[in-house]
């Protein structure tokens, strides 16, 4: 029988690089939106031209069938990660999330930008809420943050642990009472720079003495940035923290939860007297 021999791996391939192509067809035309079926898309295009190059190899430069059969092997495991990534995205994309990572690697100009862009409302739940009041740090644009909303007839509402909690302390090694302080007299000062009308959008709060901080979290009216606090750890830098968009399903809860949460165990500050 004349005719050149077919290489040992080649029928595998192609069906295994058909298999691939149709599944990455399937994937783009179920994704549940544009924006997530095009992603599904360009990985699958990915997939395939990774396909592509491995059969290359093996038919034009003379790589062996097992390698072949190894490229084909990781390019299966491609295709299984993209099973997982899309319903994930989907899953994003539906509840309106802009970004997940740890809470430390929020970078500064990060929380430069979101102070940016408070316009009209601006709410702030955390331990103590300090590393906004450092000179060295964001400070500057927490105050102008501030006087931006309340000047524009907005409401600022800010909540941290009692100066007096002890709960925290206990449980975590960590004392935030100084802390406290620290952003109270920030606040004191710049309200007292403020007009009787700002003044009163400012509303300040602190926590229940024996109660712990469940959450961090930042509104500014277009996003809302939220992290949950651990019992024990020391630090919160690790905890996932997610970037949602302000009118999404889940922003809506965590904004109903913190209006509960000072309107049953919040005191208001009198920053007269701080």
């Amino acid at each position: 029988m004349s005719g050149k021999a077919r290489h040992p791996a080649v029928s595998v391939a192609w069906g295994l690089g058909l298999l691939i192509a149709v599944g990455a067809l399937g994937f783009f035309l179920r994704a549940p939106s544009s924006s997530v079926a095009a992603v599904a898309l360009g990985i699958s295009c990915s997939l395939i031209a990774s396909f592509v190059f491995a059969l290359v190899n093996a038919l034009f430069l003379g790589d062996d069938g097992l390698r072949l059969s190894d490229d084909v092997k990781a390019l299966g495991g491609s295709l299984g990660a993209l099973r997982l990534a899309v319903p994930l995205l989907a899953q994003a994309e539906a509840q309106r999330v802009r970004a997940v990572k740890p809470k430390g690697e929020y970078h500064p100009e990060e929380w430069r930008a979101l102070l940016g862009e408070a316009e009209w409302t601006l709410t702030m739940v955390g331990h103590a809420l300090d590393k906004w009041c450092r000179t060295d740090g964001l400070r500057k644009h927490f105050c102008e943050a501030i006087e931006r909303v309340l000047g524009s007839g907005g409401e600022v509402h800010l909540l941290m642990l009692s100066r007096r909690s002890v709960r925290v302390a206990v449980a975590r090694n960590k004392s935030y009472g100084e802390r406290v302080s620290e952003t109270l007299a920030v606040l004191s000062e710049l309200h007292a720079g403020l007009g009787v009308t700002e003044r009163r959008g400012l509303h300040v709060y602190e926590l229940a003495e024996e109660l712990e901080m469940p959450y961090m979290a930042v509104a500014n009216g277009r996003i809302l940035i939220v992290a949950p606090y651990p019992a024990t750890v020391q630090t919160s830098d690790g905890m996932p923290a997610i970037t949602l968009a302000h009118d999404s399903e889940i922003a809506e809860g965590f904004r109903a939860d913190i209006e509960k949460l000072i309107a049953k165990h919040g005191n208001a500050v009198d920053l007269t007297s701080c």
